[in-house]
């Protein structure tokens, strides 16, 4: 896993979890979760892009995270 400089990170509301974005792969930027209280990370499975990777943003009861758009609407998953 290689971190992405300059992306951005993003705290749980409740503080329990941090979110990042990593690279695996070329042109494959996951996002990532770990517990503060950690330090192993696991990828969040589907929230692959093929693009540069937008920003996530957490649901304010932290158990879902919003990480980028669709013709559908807001690409989201459960945590």
């Amino acid at each position: 896993m290689t971190f992405i400089p300059g992306a951005a990170m993003a705290a749980s509301p409740g503080g329990r979890w941090m979110l990042f974005p990593a690279r695996r792969e070329a042109c494959v930027a996951p996002y990532y979760i770990r517990a503060l209280d950690g330090v192993e990370a696991r990828p969040l499975l589907g929230t692959e892009l093929d693009a540069q990777t937008p920003p996530a943003s957490w649901s304010n009861d932290s158990r879902w995270v919003g990480y980028g758009l669709s013709r559908e609407g807001l690409l989201g998953i459960d945590i």
